[in-house]
């Protein structure tokens, strides 16, 4: 029999080495790290599958300070073997370090790697208290009760490893494998004595895998500042980043300094913008607090900045209410630190929770108080209120009624339901979840029926489908993917929760479910927590890079135990102490600007999960415990509405292009989000996105969009920025009129990591939407393991609007780079964004590409300068669904709108290259028969193709021409992208200068206003100025004007301490001073 503890180790998104500077050091090494653990949290990233007596825990082994990872097979009960895996796609070189403390001769351990052919070798064994190389190199015999250091620093491309122990290298060059290949799955194994008959405890501590060619302690010890980047930083990351700076943070009564947390007497506040910290804890920072003017706030406080100035240091303050007081301004650089800085706000802003205090304060206040999820009976009744009299509700209202209500309970001839809300198992497809997440759906739509009708025939309905649900004999689908069993889990607790005061939740009805969300679905997702299943085809609870899973998956744990917890309290405990530990480590994820990792479409579908579980713990504990005033989620919804263009989202990984509001506009999330921070602008979007995809004010999908409606909060018109750059992500949105969908110009550009969960290899891919058409799109969706997917088209970088380097059987970018928005300028007229793209390929010198929207955001210009160590095969990809026609000289294209206008594409005449189209197919012969790359036939791409090319600059500019039209312009300068500027608004002319901006505005031209006798379009533009810069610029639609004709625009946005200018500007860049005849 066998055993096995798992470990998944996600690739962490950094880089392997970039010499580029640190906040306060120039000289940093930055490394790459897959995967570590400390075990201090409590919780570990390892898993024990088949435990036959055995147990895997986090023990204070050496300290309660310093834990590590205990493998105790003392209580088995047959010979086992345990192991300890990391899943993930590696080809570069690779080291694992760990301490190891074995506690008997008895350990018997080795350290197995796997490829992607399934293929296995031991590299290390400890057997007899001796550790050996896979050779069989005796590396000597590591003191029991005592780490001892262990690295491994292997090269899966060569098979080649070197080993060190306690920092000293015991072994080089050693054979460990030959050709090794992709490494897929690290793992210990343990294998132990017969029957658990000999003590077998053995810790594991410090564990990681990081991509260097050395150990970090040999860069270290040669002076070096090394920094390993993953996508989590746990508090040694912490502690090792802040050194002795101080931070707290706005209305937060806490204070980090030294790697530890104090809770302070008061807040610090911030007032004009400028931060304010208690005297009380400004004199435990500095002395030189005490000689400060001290201002009476509600409390003694003292000016941060003068607390600085007086004490040598350097203040560094953030709009969403982080303060550090350090060494260096600019504390946080946000590119390699983001990590950090989500952690350290977390540790400021997060309450400390415990699961027994939040179970007894269910029992004591709400014993057998139902509904408490989602809504309660106030809530309810205020509800029957309210949808007599808003239109919105009673049209949502009577849509529930009429059409879920009626359908659910309707019976055939035989009295049997006419609509089986699930089935009574779950089989082996993927569309598991899918099925479990409709079934919570229609008890929430139906339940919701009885609760505003009181009518028993939807209570029965409800508690008669559970029933079925609770029979069944497992709750974990046979596809062993827990998202089903989460789902069951909300529904049973849904209905438990909203029918518990009808007729049919009888004494046995209620005991009936209580013991099947026990042990099906309480009892399951403790297995995940501590990581003691087998059966799951993913480990979600131990995955170091959190992902939607984590908001789904805890919102059913915690759901249950919400609804339970007063009837199944030891389980509800644990519950809450896991899902509390856990959920902080996904939720810090928005920050620092509300963007989601993983795309548009996985925004969507886990921040549902997220803000439900904001909102029952609201209902429930009066408290979010901190979670919604992380930074991040008070502009999450923002991200939502502005990363879409008016043909759709910019769907960059696995996201499809889908209907512009599809998901992010009409989600409920919005509308949570608006009512928890009093958001009218917020209310506003979300209410015009439902409009717009119902027309009636009713999207017929859940009840959601009730329960988080908030009646009393006004709709506002949100003035919505045209350009946006969200960090993390790496993504830069740019409009043209976002507020005016029909006439909009939206164009996007991607950098980011590759190896993101979801993601592609897309560094540089952009879109482009204008007038009614997506004139450049992504391919879309192509969701699978990256060892899998690498040859699929929409995954590969061939399969984007990017640059293609030496094309082969490779996927194209390296997976394991990142690449980051490097410049992101913006104005009223123009805006900029540039990325740097070395990283992505191999034996790259330099690759940027620059993006620019200019000409009153008429005109977009895709730059690539490229620099390669050696000539090369080099291609430029833009995908598109619409008709592309190329010219005869090759030179330009123009691909069809689906209106009234075209977009044209021209190469600048630098470049030797000309356009050809292409099918959206791999160029390799190999691919081509792949099931899934035989899905592209909608698409078709525009390519350039560069042989044998070693330097080049590819200028590429797209702009809009009238259908038919053959004035295709003067050819765009060519300019380096260190040298663009964005465009200035002439200026020195007679411009008619208003005291206020106004809302609204209608000008006529003066009588005398003539084109040397020929009518010609114009348009009016009104920019907006706000402390002597442009704020703001509105183009009206061009029009004909010609001896005092009219145009008009309109300005929807901030008007208090703005002025404006207004302009006639014709095709001949001429400007002519206009009157307005408001």
């Amino acid at each position: 029999m066998k055993k096995i503890i798992s470990v998944i180790l996600a690739v962490a998104a950094a880089v392997a080495f970039l010499p580029a500077a640190a906040a306060d050091n120039t000289d940093t090494r930055y490394i790459k790290c897959y995967f570590k653990d400390d075990f201090n949290s409590g919780i570990t990233n390892f898993r024990l599958l088949f435990s036959y007596g055995n147990k895997l825990s986090v023990a204070d082994k050496p300290s309660s300070d310093n834990k590590s990872l205990c493998f105790n097979s003392s209580a088995a009960t047959v010979q086992s073997m345990s192991r300890a895996e990391m899943d993930t796609s590696v080809e570069e070189n690779i080291l694992f370090e760990f301490d190891i403390c074995p506690t008997s001769e008895y350990n018997d351990i080795s350290f197995r790697l796997t490829n992607s052919k399934a293929a296995q070798k031991d590299i290390l064994t400890l057997s007899g208290l001796k550790l050996k190389t896979a050779s069989g190199v005796d590396l000597g015999s590591p003191a029991t009760d005592v780490f001892t250091n262990i690295c491994i620093a292997f090269d899966p491309r060569t098979g080649l490893a070197d080993y060190y122990v306690n920092k000293a290298l015991k072994a080089a060059g050693v054979k460990a494998s030959e050709n090794f290949g992709m490494i897929s799955a690290a793992s210990f194994i343990f294998n132990n004595a017969a029957g658990g008959l000999k003590n077998t405890l053995f810790y594991i501590d410090n564990f990681k895998a990081y991509n260097s060619e050395k150990p970090i302690f040999v860069y270290r010890d040669n002076g070096e500042n090394v920094r390993l980047l993953s996508d989590y930083a746990d508090d040694g990351d912490v502690a090792e980043y802040m050194g002795d700076a101080a931070a707290l943070y706005r209305d937060n009564a806490r204070l980090y300094l030294n790697g530890a947390i104090s809770n302070e007497a008061s807040a610090p506040l911030f007032i004009g913008g400028k931060p304010y910290i208690p005297l009380e804890t400004a004199k435990k920072l500095y002395a030189s607090a005490n000689s400060l003017p001290v201002y009476s706030m509600g409390g003694s406080y003292v000016s941060a900045e003068e607390l600085c100035r007086a004490s040598g240091k350097k203040l560094s303050s953030y709009s969403d209410g982080l303060i550090v007081i350090g060494n260096r301004e600019d504390f946080f650089d946000f590119k390699y630190d983001i990590p950090v800085f989500r952690t350290l706000c977390g540790k400021l802003i997060l309450h400390e929770t415990n699961g027994k205090e939040m179970a007894n304060y269910i029992r004591k206040n709400l014993n057998g108080v139902h509904p408490r999820l989602f809504m309660n009976s106030d809530d309810f009744e205020r509800l029957k209120s309210k949808v007599q009299t808003d239109d919105y509700l009673k049209a949502r209202h009577t849509f529930m009624l009429s059409v879920y209500g009626e359908a659910y309970t309707k019976k055939d001839k035989n009295g049997e339901y006419e609509h089986k809300l699930f089935v009574d198992k779950l089989a082996a497809d993927t569309n598991e979840w899918t099925r479990t997440e409709s079934v919570f759906n229609k008890i929430q739509q139906v339940g919701y029926c009885y609760r505003m009708t009181g009518d028993e025939k939807y209570a029965k309905r409800c508690i008669d489908e559970v029933l079925g649900i609770c029979e069944m004999p497992s709750w974990i689908a046979s596809n062993r993917s827990f998202l089903a069993t989460a789902g069951l889990m909300i529904a049973v607790a849904l209905c438990y929760d909203w029918m518990y005061d009808s007729e049919y939740m009888t004494a046995d009805n209620k005991n009936t479910i209580k013991r099947a969300m026990e042990t099906k679905g309480m009892d399951e997702i403790l297995k995940d927590y501590e990581g003691t299943s087998s059966s799951r085809s993913y480990f979600w609870a131990q995955s170091p890079k959190p992902d939607n899973w984590n908001f789904v998956c805890n919102n059913a744990g915690l759901l249950s135990a919400m609804a339970f917890a007063d009837v199944s309290s030891s389980r509800s405990v644990k519950i809450f102490n896991y899902a509390m530990k856990l959920l902080p480590k996904a939720a810090t994820l928005y920050a620092p600007d509300g963007a989601w990792y993983e795309g548009p479409d996985y925004w969507e579908f886990g921040s549902r999960y997220f803000v439900m579980i904001m909102e029952n713990l609201y209902k429930v504990f009066g408290t979010t415990f901190g979670f919604m005033e992380l930074p991040g989620i008070r502009e999450t919804g923002y991200y939502a509405v502005l990363q879409e263009g008016p043909m759709g989202s910019f769907n960059i990984g696995d996201a499809k292009e889908g209907d512009v509001h599809a998901n992010a506009s009409t989600s409920p999330v919005l509308l949570f989000l608006s009512s928890y921070f009093k958001d009218e602008k917020l209310k506003g979007l979300a209410m015009n996105g439902i409009r717009e995809m119902t027309g009636v004010n009713v999207n017929p999908e859940t009840m959601y969009n009730i329960a988080y409606y908030d009646f009393e909060l006004p709709e506002k018109a949100a003035n919505v920025k045209r350009d946006w750059y969200f960090r993390d992500s790496e993504i830069a949105l740019m409009h043209k009129s976002p507020e005016d969908i029909q006439n909009d110009v939206f164009t996007a550009l991607h950098a980011g990591r590759n190896d993101t969960p979801h993601g592609h290899l897309d560094a540089g891919q952009f879109v482009i939407d204008a007038y009614g058409t997506r004139f450049a799109c992504d391919t879309g969706y192509e969701s699978d393991s990256p060892s899998v997917k690498k040859n699929f088209y929409r995954y590969r970088t061939e399969g984007h609007n990017t640059i293609l380097i030496n094309p082969d059987l490779s996927p194209g970018q390296r997976v394991e780079a990142i690449a980051r928005i490097d410049r992101f300028d913006t104005d009223g007229n123009s805006a900029i964004a540039v990325t740097d793209m070395t990283d992505m390929y191999e034996n790259a010198e330099s690759i940027k590409r620059g993006l620019k929207f200019t000409d009153n955001r008429s005109i977009i210009t895709v730059q690539d300068e490229i620099s390669l160590n050696e000539p090369s095969d080099i291609w430029w990809f833009m995908h598109s669904k619409q008709k592309i026609t190329v010219s005869d000289d090759g030179q330009s294209a123009v691909i069809s709108g689906n209106k009234n206008m075209d977009m044209l594409v021209k190469l600048s005449s630098s470049a030797p290259g000309s356009f050809t189209v292409m099918e959206a197919m791999p160029m390799e012969d190999s691919l081509k028969t792949i099931s899934n790359n035989l899905q592209n036939g909608d698409f078709k791409k525009l390519a350039l193709h560069f042989e044998n090319t070693q330097n080049i600059t590819i200028s590429v500019t797209m702009s809009f021409i009238p259908k038919g039209s053959t004035d295709y312009g003067e050819d765009k300068t060519v300019t380096p992208i260190d040298s663009w500027t964005l465009d200035e608004l002439p200026q020195g002319l007679n411009i008619e200068e208003l005291n206020v901006v106004k809302k609204s505005y209608g000008f006529r031209a003066d009588a005398g206003y003539t084109n040397s006798g020929e009518a010609e379009k114009a348009r009016i533009i009104l920019a907006v100025y706000e402390g002597g810069k442009v704020a703001d610029i509105k183009i009206a639609a061009a029009d004909i004007i010609n001896g005092g004709g009219n145009l008009g625009v309109r300005y929807i946005g901030k008007t208090s301490g703005r002025t404006a200018k207004v302009y006639l500007w014709n095709k001949n860049n001429e400007l002519t001073p206009i009157k307005s005849t408001e």
